[in-house]
């Protein structure tokens, strides 16, 4: 795990975070945002797009927008070969490191029920399980609920 480094998006790294997307976009469940929608964000203060760089190469990301007093959670994905050393905790912690700065009470997330890995990473951080859609996520034609999760930050 040489030269990892953090850092928002900037211009140049958004067709290779689309281009990202696309390699996992199975993995993403199809849920990926396209060129368009990710430049559109960029000029949207209230977006906040933080990536995972190894050598240059995007190895996670994480997108999220403030609303009016918390902020969603859309995506977060790290490289299969790069998880459980840190780089989605260190992710996450720069977002709850921007809610506090901003004074920004609460964190909501929607994560698939079976992913364990994921439901873990937010517990872990405090997040609270609050609600469920039944067949919410689509994937390899199977449907699954989503856990409603929320971070009320002090």
């Amino acid at each position: 795990m040489k030269n990892i480094r953090f850092k928002n998006l900037d211009s140049s790294l958004v067709n290779s975070l689309v281009l990202y997307q696309k390699k996992f976009l199975n993995e993403l469940n199809g849920n990926i945002f396209f060129e368009k929608e990710i430049i559109r964000n960029m000029k949207n203060k209230s977006f906040h797009t933080d990536l995972c760089l190894e050598n240059n190469s995007i190895k996670g990301f994480l997108l999220a927008q403030k609303k009016t007093d918390f902020f969603e959670v859309y995506s977060l994905f790290v490289s299969p070969d790069l998880r459980r050393v840190g780089i989605a905790m260190t992710l996450l912690s720069n977002l709850i490191d921007r809610c506090k700065k901003e004074k920004i009470g609460k964190i909501f997330l929607e994560v698939m029920e079976f992913n364990k890995a994921a439901k873990n990473l937010y517990l872990k951080n405090n997040f609270k399980t609050y609600g469920r859609r039944d067949d919410y996520y689509k994937s390899q034609n199977k449907v699954f609920a989503a856990m409603l999760m929320k971070l009320e930050l002090k």
